[in-house]
């Protein structure tokens, strides 16, 4: 078992833990879907020291976008900033400018994976995953965020099963996985 598919077992096994002991003991299902913007950056800050010389344009790209969606935390912005600086931003549209940064970014990292092997079947990747993201900035369907997630995953086992990136976009896809049940159990 590779660093970082031991990474995402034990990240998903600890969140699934914590919500199980939660529901033992209080009743309520809840997982801690707000600390899952630091977990991935913990893994991707993982996977950079560990594959430092082996960094491509395709994780910098990732990273970035992990950095953006990181500035949308609630739990980041509420340290930083007094509730009426954040309902001021807010108002401003700079936190969904950064989801929208970040969501580009992924889409980058991804169109920029895929089109190193410069396959026909690169391109119908690229464009689907493109569409999704336009889908998931201008619909707001959020349940397509998993899929957003999985297909660059599914894109790489297809590709070149070899790279141990992919296991961040399966570690991305559990967590909005996990995101999507959580926001759709509170509604």
């Amino acid at each position: 078992m590779t660093k970082e598919k031991r990474f995402l077992f034990l990240t998903v096994l600890t969140f699934l833990m914590y919500g199980l002991g939660l529901f033992l003991d209080a009743d309520f299902f809840i997982l801690p879907f707000p600390l899952f913007d630091f977990v991935l950056l913990w893994a991707i800050c993982r996977f950079a020291i560990s594959h430092f010389k082996e960094i491509k344009l395709y994780q910098i790209l990732f990273a970035f976008g992990v950095l953006f969606k990181l500035l949308t935390n609630e739990i980041l912005i509420s340290l930083i900033l007094s509730k009426a600086q954040a309902l001021s931003y807010a108002q401003t549209g700079i936190f969904d400018a950064f989801f929208l940064f970040a969501i580009v970014f992924w889409s980058a990292s991804f169109t920029a994976l895929v089109n190193i092997k410069n396959s026909a079947i690169s391109i119908y990747w690229s464009l689907l995953h493109i569409v999704i993201s336009v889908g998931i900035l201008f619909t707001v369907p959020f349940w397509l965020m998993p899929l957003f997630s999985i297909l660059p995953a599914l894109a790489i086992e297809i590709h070149d099963p070899k790279i141990s990136f992919k296991w961040l976009w399966y570690l991305k896809f559990a967590l909005d996985l996990m995101t999507l049940a959580m926001l759709h159990l509170l509604n």
